[in-house]
């Protein structure tokens, strides 16, 4: 938590940000991203997800490569950030086939987060495996 700032000014900050990802407001998102010091590396909920960890989940591609583009390109070890289960940012967009293009960036960005295991023992690709024999993973369902 940034020094001057109090415990309910850091539940607001999470609180709209929350608000905005849950709305699809990208516009939001960026816009208070911009004005933090950890920007999109916002520790979000009470299980460490960053704004990235969240916006991947909930398969938003493009918001997602707004906000890998808020960071240092130089720096790739700011992306290998874990959330309590041990997660990383590509752990958490492994989930879904709708934002691969996230997933080629970071992986271009820190080809080390490939090889990171979560708490479980767990790799992004094991990850992507599993949930693409998953019948809920979108690639089997039927598309109109």
């Amino acid at each position: 938590m940034a020094d001057n700032m109090t415990p309910t000014d850091y539940r607001k900050i999470n609180a709209s940000l929350y608000d905005a990802l849950s709305e699809g407001d990208d516009n939001k998102v960026c816009h208070i991203c911009k004005t933090l010091p950890d920007g999109p590396l916002r520790k979000l909920t009470i299980h460490d997800d960053t704004v990235l960890h969240i916006t991947s989940y909930h398969k938003r591609n493009k918001l997602v490569l707004q906000l890998l583009g808020m960071l240092p390109e130089d720096q790739p070890n700011i992306l290998t950030v874990k959330n309590e289960a041990g997660k990383t940012i590509l752990h958490s967009t492994a989930t879904n086939n709708d934002t691969v293009e996230a997933a080629v960036e970071m992986l271009h960005r820190a080809p080390s987060l490939l090889a990171m295991t979560d708490n479980l023992g767990e790799t992004p690709l094991f990850r992507a495996a599993r949930y693409m024999a998953s019948p809920r993973f979108s690639i089997f369902s039927k598309r109109k």
